[in-house]
Formats: C-alpha cells, structure tokens, sequence
C-alpha cells in the first residue's frame, strides 16, 4: 500500500516493488555498501538542511543567530562537495551499468 501512494496506482504493484528496489540499489551503489537506512537519513537531512538554508536566505532582516545558522550550513554543503571531489567517481559506471542518462540524475 505505501508503494502505491508512492508510486502511484497506475502500475501494477510488482513493477512498483520492483521500481523502488532498483532505486533502493542504485543509491547502495552510488554511496557504497552502506547501510540503506544510514544512506536514506543522510540524503533526508541535507534536503532539511538545504530547505533551512533557503528560508534563512529568504529572510529580509535575519538575526545574527540566523546568519551564523546560515553560515554554518553552507560551510557543511560546502565541505560536503569538496569531499564528494575528493572521491572517485563512481556515478559514471554506475549510470552505464543502470541505463539511466545524465539528464535524469
């Protein structure tokens, strides 16, 4: 039932499980052989943490606790790349290996 809210009711429910499973796999590949759960709460918190960035940058007068707030999380997605840059790419074999285009990531 939660894959259909999902994924919608508009493909039978084995082609959904097995869509979810492929995506579940190709995140294990991207980020290694970490645990998926660990690999699921890492990319939900900088999607948090990029949507606090956002709104702190929205902010017409934000306090100085906001800009630090600010501050700290673009130094964090900055050090984030800097260490993706450092790591070998893995991203382009995978996308071979998946079929998928570089459009669709």
């Amino acid at each position: 039932m939660h894959a259909r809210i999902l994924y919608g009711s508009d493909q039978p429910l084995i082609a959904v499980v097995t869509g979810l499973y492929e995506k579940l796999n190709l995140l294990r590949q991207l980020y290694g052989n970490d645990e998926l759960g660990g690999i699921l709460d890492g990319i939900i918190d900088r999607k948090l943490r990029l949507n606090r960035m956002v709104e702190l940058q929205r902010k017409v007068a934000p306090s100085v606790a906001e800009l630090a707030e600010f501050q700290m999380i673009r130094q964090q997605f900055t050090q984030y790349v800097a260490n993706l840059a450092q790591q070998k790419p893995q991203d382009h074999d995978i996308r071979s290996k998946n079929g998928i285009s570089k459009s669709r990531l």
